[in-house]
């Protein structure tokens, strides 16, 4: 697949980002202020943003996406975005690909995702990276991206649908606006890895209820916040005991439990077996 790269630094102004671009086009972007339209595509576009936070405005509400989050905008879906000033300047990439279409049932509204809780999340932040600062060739590292979103997309998509659908909210939009906040949630729990958080430190961070959040977080993701967390804990300690890095007390210490023993055991009621290491 042939893609197009394209360098927007400054002040974002204009028509807009997305309105007369090629069918298959990466957008790496380093603004300081400004706004703009976004022109709708015949398919979905992606909205990486790595540092600062940009504003997105479709049908009338307002999409903020702050660093590590991406948007995922349905066809045919115009609207405006804005650099949030406050937060210094953003940086990060928009990609317009043919590879994106999907298969899936159409989308109402556009779905903030965190990129650190997804295989195509990662592939994002990653090769923003690389092309913005690493020494691969920019046009070889576009390429690989643009290859890996035609393999993860779809994937993304379905996992989207069958999250909103387990919500019990009965209206579209509220469905829309709850997965949003359910999504804050789970990305605020991957971002603090060091230490257990209580309920009400991650429904302030997600802006919603503690009622709702251990209820519809369960419904969506299938474990509540605190498990979930502690699981997020639990296998980033594994990995850094099978890989060397860490000793069983420093990898408890690191993320946040009481002591060797007490990582060991959850281990071993986890997976069954001691951590051990592999290399």
């Amino acid at each position: 697949m042939t893609v197009q790269l394209i360098d927007l630094v400054g002040t974002l102004t204009g028509g807009g980002m997305g309105q007369t671009r090629p069918p298959n086009v990466i957008v790496m972007s380093n603004l300081s202020r400004g706004a703009a339209e976004t022109g709708a595509r015949g398919h979905f576009m992606l909205k990486y943003v790595a540092a600062g936070k940009e504003l997105y405005r479709y049908g009338g509400k307002t999409f903020p996406v702050a660093a590590g989050q991406f948007l995922a905008v349905p066809p045919g879906m115009a609207g405006e975005v804005e650099i949030a000033h406050q937060s210094g300047a953003a940086s990060g990439m928009c990609l317009g690909l043919k590879c994106l279409d999907t298969q899936s049932a159409p989308m109402e509204a556009p779905l903030l995702f965190a990129a650190s809780c997804s295989t195509l999340g990662q592939m994002l932040a990653r090769s923003h990276r690389q092309m913005a600062t690493g020494p691969s060739p920019r046009a070889r590292v576009a390429e690989h991206l643009a290859a890996g979103t035609a393999r993860h997309f779809e994937t993304l998509m379905e996992e989207a649908l069958g999250h909103l659908s387990a919500l019990a909210a009965s209206r579209p939009v509220t469905r829309y606006d709850l997965l949003r906040k359910l999504t804050l949630a789970r990305a605020y729990l991957h971002d603090v890895d060091d230490r257990p958080v209580a309920l009400g430190e991650v429904a302030a961070a997600a802006g919603v209820s503690q009622f709702h959040l251990l209820r519809s977080f369960r419904a969506c993701f299938g474990l509540p916040p605190s498990t979930y967390h502690r699981r997020i804990r639990l296998e980033a300690a594994r990995a850094a005991v099978e890989r060397a890095e860490m000793t069983c007390t420093q990898a408890a210490l690191r993320y946040g439990f009481a002591d060797g023993a007490s990582f060991s055991h959850a281990h071993r009621r986890a997976f069954g077996t001691a951590p051990t290491r592999k290399v």
